[in-house]
């Protein structure tokens, strides 16, 4: 198995702890890996697979991370699913195989009832 492919296995393990987390109202986001800039080194199973489009969807994806770190307690749901929206955009260009998984991850997000009296 490649370097990236278990690092991905380990993504997969954290930001699943990450979900239980966030339905559990517990998120410490003060416990992010300094790992995660590996997604740019780490060797793949073909790795003429890792470009340019690769490396622009792993930023986004660190990104999302930091914006999840930032994010208020009320926006926590929406910033993680979109921290989960970024591996499948990532997924849909390399390696497919795990959407159905990954997809498995989103949080509901809570809706709020608005005081216009409706």
């Amino acid at each position: 198995m490649s370097e990236l492919a278990l690092l991905m296995r380990r993504m997969d393990k954290m930001v699943s702890e990450w979900k239980k987390d966030i339905e559990m109202g517990t998120l410490d986001m003060t416990k992010v890996p300094d790992w995660l800039d590996r997604l740019h080194t780490a060797e793949a199973t073909d790795p003429e697979e890792i470009n340019e489009v690769y490396h622009t969807m792993a930023d986004a994806w660190i990104e999302s991370v930091v914006q999840l770190k930032k994010a208020t307690q009320s926006d926590i749901p929406k910033a993680f699913n979109a921290l989960v929206n970024n591996c499948v955009n990532c997924h849909q260009q390399f390696c497919q195989g795990p959407i159905p998984k990954i997809k498995k991850l989103y949080v509901d997000i809570p809706q709020h009832v608005s005081g216009s009296g409706n």
